[in-house]
């Protein structure tokens, strides 16, 4: 089980892994100034989208400040996802092993996770997890 680490949301409010239990939940691990992490989000409306609230998605900046990621997130139109600020936190860092970002995280809802290091078809490999895993529900 993942350890119920807490981040502030885009709204200055408290949010916890553990906010997300009974969902497959997606970690996007990302910053403001990174150009692959910025491209690949823009993809997550629309998976989410497809897959009505399974799963959810956890957006998570390490940019410096708040304020950066909040500057950035009021000129885009990701209201459908939650995103999060955990800042450049050695201890997140550290237990999920970011190296490099974007990274993907799918923890189950269980808060158990179920992959990690995804970097490419975030879409193709969330669909593999979830259809093996609630039986194909997806279908």
């Amino acid at each position: 089980m993942v350890p119920d680490f807490a981040f502030i949301n885009q709204n200055e409010d408290s949010v916890k892994i553990s906010d997300f239990r009974g969902k497959y939940l997606v970690l996007d691990f990302w910053t403001t100034w990174c150009g692959p992490c910025v491209k690949g989000m823009k993809k997550l409306p629309e998976i989410k989208g497809k897959y009505a609230d399974k799963p959810e998605f956890l957006c998570i900046s390490s940019d410096f400040t708040i304020s950066h990621t909040k500057k950035f997130l009021a000129k885009k139109n990701y209201s459908i996802l939650n995103f999060a600020f955990a800042g450049m936190s050695a201890e997140i860092d550290s237990y999920f092993n970011i190296q490099a970002i974007p990274r993907y995280v799918i923890l189950d809802p269980d808060g158990r996770v179920i992959k990690d290091q995804i970097l490419t078809d975030l879409e193709s490999e969330l669909k593999k997890i979830l259809k093996f895993l609630t039986n194909n529900y997806l279908e």
